[in-house]
């Protein structure tokens, strides 16, 4: 059963643009994630992946539940890459910015599939700091960094 009715113009653009996605990054992680793993790396990637295809397919089917799934796996995902990366510039960003983006994207869509008219300030600004971390990370990209060693 869904949670949602099917959005409509717009904001089912912004819906099966952020399902498309996160299936194909989704996808992506999870497989190299398995090779990863299998070669005695972390599972952290393939058990993203996995998590992500699910978010992907509740999202498409209309249902909060995939977006809730995401927030905590991103959560997670932010909580795992300070661990891994520490305060270091380029490892984080190369391991939460394509994250960040779907997160941005889930906060645009979660009014949207709701199936009572609900309240969108929340979401809109949550998006909106988020945004704003998006855009700060990405020109902070453009600032001299430290070199990372292999």
């Amino acid at each position: 059963m869904a949670t949602g009715n099917a959005p409509r113009g717009f904001p089912r653009i912004l819906q099966w643009l952020l399902a498309g996605l996160m299936l194909i990054i989704g996808l992506a992680i999870g497989i190299l994630g398995v090779k990863l793993a299998t070669l005695g790396g972390t599972l952290y990637f393939a058990i993203m992946g996995l998590v992500m295809v699910i978010a992907a397919v509740l999202i498409f089917r209309n249902r909060r539940a995939g977006i809730v799934l995401y927030a905590i796996a991103f959560i997670a995902s932010v909580v795992w890459a300070i661990g891994d990366a520490g305060w270091t510039y380029w490892p984080l960003f190369s391991r939460l910015f394509a994250l960040g983006v779907l997160a941005f994207l889930s906060a645009l869509v979660w009014p949207f599939l709701s199936p009572q008219p609900t309240k969108k300030g929340p979401a809109f600004g949550l998006a909106t700091v988020l945004a704003v971390v998006l855009m700060a990370s990405f020109g902070w990209m453009f600032k001299s960094q430290p070199l990372v060693s292999a």
